[in-house]
C-alpha cells in the first residue's frame, strides 16, 4: 500500500532554550544599571534587565536575527549588536528603549564581535567569511568595508580597540602554522602582524590594558604592548576586565566558578573568590557598574553574565559574588536534529543547543532539556539513543529506561561515553550486529573525517583515521549489512579550509578486518557531486543513495549504479556544508528524502517522485507513517499516514 497523507499539522516551538552568545552592560539611561543579552531563537529576542535585581526593563523580539554573536556597549549610551545570518546592525536606545536596524555591513554576513571606540563615534566589527574588518560611522549611519587582513585566513574571529589600534584575532589556523593577531592603524590603515605563541585554531577577542595584550587563544596569553613579548598565559573563561576602579595594576578574570586577579606590574595571578553554581562558564560580558540598589549599592562591582544568561555581581573588597536572577525566558530556536527511533519517539536538537524528546502517541513532549552541546545527529543500539554532539564531537548516551539528566558526567542520563579527537561534527550514524557507526566532519581548518566503531559486546571504542579512509573527504553517509559498511563522503573539510578534491566517493569498509574494500566516484551520468548521503539499505537489497538532486541504487558489491533517476536541476543543487541529505525507507516501501531541500517520496520500483513540501531540511518517520519534517525554523510538521491501494 501507497500512504497517501492528510494536511500538515504544525507542533509549534519543538526545541526551548535559553542560550545566547552575546551580552553587554551599561549605566543605563535612568543611572540604574543594566546588562543586556540575546537569546538566540526564531527569532531571537533582545533583553534589558536590572543590573542588581535581574528584572526585566525591556524585551522584544528582533525581526532578521535569530543568532547574535556580536554586541557592545557604546560611550554614546547606546547599545550595538548585529546578526549572524546576513549582518545586520542593530541599535536599541536605553533612553527610548528602542531597537532600530541600521543597515547590513558591507564586509561579511556572519558578524563575531562588534567593539566602539572610546569617543563614541566608531564601531568596528570582526566577520566571515574573507577575514575582514568593518568600520560603522555612528553619527553619518555609513559603512566602510576595511578589506581582508590576511589572505588564507576566513575569519576575523575577534577583536579589540585600544586609541588609535584595532586588534583582530584571526583563523583558522593548521597544525605548525604560527598564529597571529593583526593590528590595524585607524588612521593609516597600516597593518602589522603580532605572534601568539598558541595553538589553538582561532586568535579570538583582546584586551589592551597597563601595557599588556590580553589575547584569547585557546586560553589567555599576556603579551607585553611594544614589544609583543610573551609574558605569561592561563586557563579562563573567555574574558578579561577592564583595570578595577580601585587598583589600576589589577584585572579579573574567571575560570569556571573561580574568580582570579591578575596584577599587571607583576604578571601574576591569585585566586579572588568563588561565585555560585554555573551551568556555563563561558562569559559573554565582564564589566565594572554601580549599582543603585541591592546588597552592593554604591559599590563599584564586576557584573558578569554567562552564555545560559546567568548573571552574578562580584565585590573585590569583600571577595562575595550575588547571583543574579535574570528574567530571560526560554525561547524556540531553530529545529537542527530530527530523527525517530526505534521506541517511536522523537528526537530533536535545537541550533545551537537543546534537545526535546517527542511522543507521537499522546503527542507532548516528555523532555524539553534547554543547555546542551549542539546536536547535530542521533544512532541508536540496543534501546540506546547516542547523540552526536558538537563542539568537539562528543558522544552522549541515553538509555531511555532511565530517568532524564543531562550532564557530561558518568551517572547522569545522557552521559558523555566517548570524544573523537580532531573531530568536530558527528553527522551520520548507522547500527548493525551489536556495533554503532559514527561518520564525522573535522574541526576548523582541517580536512578528512574519521569512522568511529563502537563494539557494544566489548565495550570497545575505534577511531579510524583520514589515512584509512578517504583522502581529505568527511564521512557524510553509512549503511551497514553482514560485515560491510557502505559509506560516502563530502569533499569539505571543517570551517576555514577550501576543499583539496573536486569530487565526493563512495566506498566499502570490511569491519571485521578493519580495512577498506573499494572506492570509487558516483558513475551517475550529468553528477559529480561534492557530498554524497546519506545511505540506506533497500528492502530489494541495493545501497541506496542521494545527492543534492538525485537518487539511485548501487550494487553492494560493486558499487556501480544499477539505476537512479534526477528529480532535480543538478545546477540548482543545495547541498550544504555537511549535513546528508535524508534517505528513509518507509513502511509503505516508499523512499522519503530531503533531497534538493524538499520532502520527496520515491517510488524503488519505478523512481516516479512526489514532491510533498518544497522545503524540508529533516525529516523522520512515525511508526504510523506519518511524515515529520522541519525547514529553518522553530517549529516542525506532521504528515499524517492514510494508507490506500
Amino acid at each position: 500500500m501507497r500512504n497517501q497523507f492528510g494536511p500538515p499539522q504544525t507542533i509549534p516551538d519543538a526545541v526551548l532554550n535559553k542560550l545566547g552568545q552575546s551580552a553587554a552592560a551599561g549605566p543605563g539611561a535612568d543611572g540604574n544599571p543594566e546588562l543586556y543579552f540575546f537569546a538566540n531563537g526564531a527569532p531571537g529576542i533582545f533583553y534589558a534587565l536590572d543590573a542588581a535585581s535581574g528584572q526585566r526593563r525591556f524585551s522584544a523580539p528582533v525581526a532578521n536575527a535569530r543568532i547574535v554573536w556580536a554586541m557592545c556597549y557604546s560611550p554614546d549610551g547606546n547599545v550595538y549588536f548585529a546578526g549572524s545570518e546576513i549582518g545586520n546592525l542593530f541599535r536599541y536606545s536605553p533612553s527610548e528603549q528602542k531597537i532600530e536596524e541600521l543597515g547590513v555591513n558591507p564586509s561579511g554576513r556572519f558578524v563575531w564581535e562588534l567593539g566602539a571606540t572610546a569617543d563614541g563615534r566608531y564601531l568596528y566589527g570582526a566577520v566571515y567569511p574573507n577575514g575582514k574588518l568593518f568600520e560603522y560611522d555612528i553619527a553619518a549611519n555609513e559603512f566602510r568595508d576595511l578589506g581582508t587582513l590576511k589572505e588564507g585566513k576566513e575569519y576575523v574571529r575577534g577583536l579589540g580597540i585600544d586609541g588609535d589600534y584595532v586588534y583582530a584575532g584571526l583563523g583558522t589556523f593548521a597544525d605548525g602554522e604560527e598564529r597571529v593577531l593583526v593590528r590595524y592603524s585607524r588612521t593609516s590603515g597600516e597593518q602589522s602582524e603580532i605572534r601568539v605563541p598558541s595553538k589553538s585554531t582561532f586568535v579570538k577577542n583582546v584586551l589592551a590594558a597597563g601595557g599588556k595584550l590580553f589575547v584569547n587563544a585557546g586560553k589567555c596569553f599576556v603579551l607585553d604592548g611594544q614589544t609583543f613579548e610573551s609574558l605569561n598565559s592561563f586557563a579562563f573563561s573567555g574574558l578579561i576586565s577592564q583595570p578595577s576602579p580601585y587598583d589600576e595594576n589589577v584585572v579579573y578574570y574567571t575560570s569556571g566558578r573561580q574568580v582570579f586577579r591578575y596584577r599587571l606590574d607583576t604578571n601574576e595571578s591569585e585566586e579572588a573568590g568563588l561565585l555560585q553554581s554555573l551551568s556555563s562558564t563561558i562569559m559573554k560580558t565582564l564589566q565594572w557598574i554601580r549599582p543603585n540598589t541591592g546588597e552592593f549599592a554604591g559599590k563599584q562591582v564586576l557584573a558578569g553574565v554567562t552564555s545560559h544568561a546567568e548573571a552574578f555581581l562580584y565585590d573585590p573588597v569583600s571577595e562575595r559574588s550575588a547571583e543574579i536572577d535574570l528574567q530571560v525566558d526560554g525561547a524556540p530556536v531553530q529545529t537542527h536534529l530530527l530523527k525517530s527511533g526505534p521506541d517511536g519517539k522523537l528526537y530533536l536538537g535545537g541550533y545551537h543547543s537543546g534537545i526535546s524528546v517527542y511522543d507521537t502517541d499522546s503527542q507532548q513532549f516528555l523532555i524539553r532539556q534547554f543547555h546542551t552541546l549542539q546536536p547535530e545527529s542521533a544512532g541508536f543500539l540496543n534501546g540506546k539513543v547516542y547523540f552526536g554532539m558538537y563542539t568537539g564531537a562528543r558522544i552522549f548516551e541515553y538509555d531511555p529506561s532511565q530517568p532524564w539528566k543531562y550532564g557530561a558526567e558518568a551517572g547522569n542520563n545522557p552521559y558523555q561515553v566517548h570524544v573523537i579527537e580532531g573531530m568536530d561534527r558527528p553527522y551520520v550514524f548507522a547500527s548493525g550486529d551489536n556495533k554503532l557507526f559514527i561518520g564525522t566532519i573535522p574541526d576548523y581548518g582541517r580536512l578528512g573525517g574519521k569512522l568511529t566503531v563502537y563494539d557494544a559486546e566489548r565495550n570497545v571504542w575505534t577511531d579510524y583515521g583520514n589515512d584509512r579512509l578517504v583522502h581529505n573527504q568527511s564521512i557524510t553517509g553509512l549503511a551497514y549489512r553482514n560485515g560491510k559498511l557502505y559509506a560516502s563522503t563530502s569533499v569539505k573539510g571543517g570551517l576555514g579550509i577550501d576543499p583539496s578534491e573536486s569530487e565526493a566517493k563512495l566506498f566499502i569498509w570490511d569491519v571485521a578486518n578493519e580495512c577498506k574494500l573499494l572506492e570509487r566516484t558516483l558513475d551517475l551520468p550529468g553528477h559529480k557531486p561534492p557530498m554524497i548521503g546519506n545511505l540506506a539499505i533497500g528492502p530489494d537489497g541495493y545501497v541506496w543513495g542521494a545527492t543534492g538532486s538525485a537518487v539511485f541504487a548501487l550494487d553492494p558489491e560493486t558499487l556501480e549504479v544499477v539505476k537512479g533517476r534526477t528529480l532535480y536541476d543538478p545546477a540548482l543543487d543545495k547541498s550544504g556544508m555537511w549535513r546528508p541529505f535524508d534517505l528513509l525507507f518507509g513502511p509503505d516501501g516508499q523512499i522519503y528524502s530531503t533531497i534538493g531541500s524538499a520532502l520527496t517520496v520515491i517510488d524503488p520500483v519505478t523512481l516516479e517522485f512526489e514532491q510533498l513540501a518544497p522545503k524540508a531540511g529533516v525529516i523522520a518517520l512515525g511508526k504510523d507513517g506519518s511524515v515529520y519534517y522541519s525547514f529553518s525554523g522553530k517549529d516542525i510538521y506532521r504528515l499524517p499516514a492514510r494508507f490506500s491501494e
